[in-house]
């Protein structure tokens, strides 16, 4: 078993140090982001037909880039995606790259306890998930500081 294991746990020592390292050199608030990146996902996969559920199995790798004048993060992960076809519940494996970008102008904080979403042009109450006031029109405000962009 040390024979088999041992390489594998080099090498995910290896890619914990390398986290480790990213969280560190970035300042990004860890919790934050990793909520933010289960929200998109969750959005992203839950709005594709068959889709019943998935699971982030493991992180591979993330990578910062700066372009525009904006913060993106690459991350590499291992994702479990459970699916119905053909009448029948399957799964499948995937490696995939999604880009997160940091929104900076349009993040709207809410206070602790219970916050009443309203327009803050018209006061009416607002469905969040629409993305605009359903009265006037007006776009809200992103609770997300981190976006799916792919």
């Amino acid at each position: 078993a040390y024979i088999i294991l041992g390489p594998i746990k080099r090498y995910k020592d290896k890619l914990n140090k390398k986290q480790k390292d990213f969280w560190q050199r970035t300042n990004i608030d860890k919790k934050n982001f990793f909520n933010n990146f289960n929200y998109e996902l969750r959005k992203y996969y839950h709005s594709q037909n068959d889709v019943i559920d998935f699971d982030i199995i493991d992180y591979d790798e993330f990578q910062d880039i700066k372009k525009d004048n904006s913060i993106y993060v690459k991350v590499k992960c291992e994702i479990r995606l459970i699916y119905y076809k053909s009448g029948r519940v399957k799964h499948k494996y995937l490696v995939g790259e999604y880009i997160m970008r940091k929104n900076e102008n349009n993040v709207l904080e809410l206070n602790s306890g219970t916050n009443l979403i309203r327009c803050h042009n018209c006061g009416s109450s607002i469905n969040i998930e629409e993305g605009k006031c359903s009265y006037c029109g007006t776009e809200i405000k992103y609770f997300q500081e981190w976006i799916l962009e792919k």
